[in-house]
């Protein structure tokens, strides 16, 4: 089992597309443009302040990562709390037990990822953002409501504040 590495027991796991890098700016600037959402780093500084941040995301980790840096984010990530892997269902549990003892909020724009994680680990708080293809063109599902659902990054720092008691 591994800890957190602060105090902190509130540990917030970002998708990297469509939730904190804007990925349809970077597809129509033929893969040349490397922006993230205009509030992504205010928010990130701010929820630096209570909760260990951290990634899990698909794709090359080495490509994910130059996303990142070239935005200038990659300081509020821990490397042994980047998760980036080229599918994230053949190894989320494993990743999520790493966490299993501390409260934990999953930030991604994929609906159905977000229902297969909480039918494993019905604790964890999930929150929608819906921004994106995968938002955009979702599956509805009968049996699953994300425990939050924003348009941006804006409102998170509340969501998360409330639902620990943190002011």
């Amino acid at each position: 089992m591994r800890l957190l590495d602060s105090a902190k027991k509130i540990m917030i796991l970002f998708d990297i597309d469509y939730t904190l890098f804007d990925t349809e700016n970077f597809k129509q600037s033929n893969l040349k443009s490397h922006l993230i959402y205009p509030e992504v780093k205010d928010v990130l500084s701010s929820l630096d302040k209570i909760a260990v941040l951290g990634i899990l995301s698909e794709g090359d980790i080495v490509f994910q990562m130059k996303k990142l840096k070239r935005c200038k984010i990659d300081n509020f990530f821990s490397d042994k709390h980047i998760h980036i892997i080229l599918q994230k269902n053949s190894t989320m549990y494993e990743i999520l037990d790493i966490y299993k003892n501390n409260r934990i909020f999953i930030v991604d724009d994929k609906l159905s990822f977000l229902r297969e994680i909480k039918l494993y680990m019905p604790s964890l708080f999930t929150i929608w953002v819906k921004r994106g293809p995968y938002a955009m063109n979702r599956q509805s599902f009968n049996d699953f409501t994300p425990d939050a659902a924003i348009i941006n990054l804006t409102f998170i720092n509340n969501i998360i504040r409330e639902r620990m008691g943190v002011n």
